[in-house]
């Protein structure tokens, strides 16, 4: 679009205005969100700040709130797990749960040894299939070590009322397995039904 179009379009660069799913410069409004979110992240893995859904009508900046978290978590040591509630959704968040594990060097081989030869010395192995992988092990497994650094794994789900319910069960399960523990810590933003 030209700069004339957007002109002709009511686009003029105004500081609450981004384009779709951008981060506006600023949020207005949502101060007090924030607040609370920063004040769940010192405070840790339960608070009320923390485990949230943000709702409302398209274009008031749910996707944006979630962005600015993503980057508050990011500056206060937390590893973010940031996605869009589409098919295979789970499988998405366990690769990123395996990523931040790999990073902190605690990542398992997805490669197993099967058989050992002597003799003329041969080595079998296959590949793990990622459907073994299980997410709650993986999370309670990330969410230690991360605990132990003062810090906790934040998930935030953009658009949850467009995936499988069933992934949004296992996930919300998962979620309440690990809170009792201390270490479950989410922020979804649906899409109101209509």
């Amino acid at each position: 679009m030209s700069k004339e179009s957007k002109q002709e379009k009511g686009y003029r660069g105004e500081p609450l205005q981004a384009e779709a799913s951008a981060e506006p410069p600023h949020l207005i409004g949502r101060e007090e969100a924030l607040d609370l979110f920063v004040e769940g992240l010192e405070d840790g893995a339960g608070a009320p700040g923390l485990l949230s859904i943000i709702s409302g009508p398209r274009g008031i900046g749910r996707t944006a709130l979630l962005h600015r978290a993503e980057r508050v978590a990011l500056e206060h040591g937390w590893a973010p797990i940031s996605d869009t509630a589409t098919p295979g959704l789970l499988e998405r968040l366990k690769h990123g749960v395996e990523v931040h594990l790999r990073e902190l060097g605690k990542g398992t081989s997805k490669w197993h040894i099967t058989a050992v030869q002597v003799a003329s010395f041969a080595v079998a192995r296959e590949m793990t299939p990622a459907s073994q992988v299980d997410l709650r092990g993986q999370m309670t497994e990330l969410t230690t070590i991360l605990r132990e650094h003062g810090t906790g794994l934040l998930i935030t789900v953009d658009e949850i009322h467009s995936v499988d319910r069933s992934e949004v069960v296992q996930l919300s399960a998962t979620v309440q397995h690990l809170i009792p523990e201390g270490r479950g810590d989410v922020v979804r933003s649906p899409q109101p039904r209509r």
